[in-house]
């Protein structure tokens, strides 16, 4: 090789080590799909039983506000969800009734994760 030329590149990872970095990229990526594919399952439950979710998507734990009446944190906690306790919040929305005008709303506030973590 001659003075300032350059050396030719090599591959640094040989073949086995790139098809083991390929085999946890697929791997990592498979599991983040579950994540969301669940996610969208619990955004959907609650959406239909009156909560909601107010974390953006995809984030765990997820945050859950449901009215204090709502039997939906012990159903969660009996599928194998972990539901913590937040307390209550309050929040601002449409009066419910003409007779019940006003727009504040008392609601109770969870954070469910997965069981067994991440």
């Amino acid at each position: 090789m001659r003075p300032g030329q350059r050396a030719p590149l090599r591959s640094q990872y040989s073949a086995k080590e790139s098809a083991a970095a390929e085999l946890r990229l697929q791997q990592n990526q498979d599991r983040k799909e579950q994540l969301q594919e669940i996610w969208h399952r619990l955004n959907q439950v609650v959406s239909e039983r009156g909560g909601s979710i107010t974390t953006a998507p995809y984030m765990w734990p997820a945050r859950l506000e449901v009215f204090p009446e709502s039997a939906l944190p012990a159903r969660l906690a009996s599928l194998g969800y972990l539901v913590m306790n937040r307390g209550q919040i309050t929040r601002i929305g449409v009066p419910q009734t003409r007779w019940n005008a006003s727009p504040f709303r008392v609601m109770d506030a969870f954070d469910i994760d997965l069981p067994g973590g991440r």
